[in-house]
């Protein structure tokens, strides 16, 4: 090239050295680029390098930072083939937020902990693109959703949304209250109580279950004042029914029997696949609730049920409380 200092046209040769300088009040070190013209002995930059250097050093500074660098946010975009508007539009930033922060500008730390966090969760961007909906038309949104969706396995967007629907069935019961037995519903443990049940009773009902559930709890709840579920239950004509125990259902890792009994169909609990999450604590009560209501048939259990106190006590939609544990006959 010509030389902008001999002013001669020869070879040019790029450089490169560690750089350490204080930005932003933090010592940084980068790759510093830049030209040099052998027979006047000087450095210049050329070009982008100037501008170059300065995302080297803005990124050196975000990694020491631990925020993402430039290039990472910009793949983390890539991942789900948004452009920047797009991407900015989906958090309800400002339409040149992202074009900024990928070229000269740096992130702050909550900017930083979502873009990241879409990174790691499909569902969680789902989740800001519906929050943000307003930004974009229908053809729009729907395009966008469709490009996240891709990224998000099919059993875990389901999973997710069965627990969101938990979430609604129990938002207005306080998980600190007797009713849920002083815990937070466990999802896991639930499915972990019923792979267990499934597996010593030969032929499991829905309707059963439900009263299995019930005592497991209650006997946890008097032996360790704590429920093992977290589970509220009310008072239905069966008995006591889990709060949300139809969305449990139809879970994902449920596996459920039809069987066309005469008028009726009864729905077979055949097993529950989930990895056992419980304690020797917990199996020792839940194999006391087999010896004592395993054998008994559905309608059964839910007569001796209708004898308790927990139900003769209450009335049809009431919620049960786990006070009622101490008075199981």
């Amino acid at each position: 090239m010509r030389c902008p200092y001999c002013e001669k046209e020869h070879n040019i040769f790029e450089k490169i050295e560690q750089t350490k300088m204080i930005f932003k009040g933090e010592e940084i070190t980068f790759e510093n680029h830049y030209y040099e013209c052998e027979e006047k002995g000087i450095r210049f930059f050329g070009g982008k390098t100037g501008d170059q250097n300065l995302m080297r050093a803005r990124d050196a500074y975000r990694k020491k930072m631990g925020l993402l660098t430039s290039s990472e946010i910009a793949s983390i975009r890539n991942k789900y083939n948004l452009t920047q508007k797009d991407y900015s539009f989906i958090f309800g930033w400002g339409e040149v937020t992202v074009t900024r922060y990928e070229s000269n500008s740096i992130q702050d730390v909550t900017y930083d902990e979502l873009m990241r966090r879409s990174n790691e969760d499909p569902y969680f961007l789902l989740e800001m693109l519906e929050k943000n909906k307003s930004n974009f038309c229908d053809a729009k949104y729907s395009e966008l959703r469709k490009k996240i969706e891709e990224k998000i396995d099919r059993p875990v967007l389901m999973e997710n949304l069965f627990d969101r629907a938990l979430e609604i069935e129990y938002s207005s019961i306080d998980e600190n209250s007797i009713y849920c037995g002083y815990k937070k519903i466990e999802k896991r443990k639930i499915e972990s109580i019923i792979k267990y049940i499934a597996e010593n009773i030969s032929f499991l009902t829905k309707t059963k279950l439900a009263k299995l559930l019930w005592y497991i709890d209650m006997y946890n709840f008097k032996k360790r004042n704590i429920s093992m579920t977290g589970l509220a239950y009310i008072h239905m004509p069966y008995g006591a029914y889990p709060v949300g125990y139809e969305i449990i259902m139809l879970m994902p890792s449920m596996k459920i029997e039809e069987i066309e009994n005469k008028n009726c169909t009864i729905n077979r609990i055949i097993t529950c696949e989930s990895n056992l999450e419980l304690g020797a604590e917990e199996i020792e009560i839940i194999d006391k609730v087999i010896l004592d209501y395993g054998d008994m048939k559905t309608k059964e259990i839910v007569d001796y049920m209708h004898l308790e106190k927990a139900y003769v006590n209450t009335q049809k939609n009431e919620l049960i409380s786990y006070e009622f544990a101490k008075d199981i006959k």
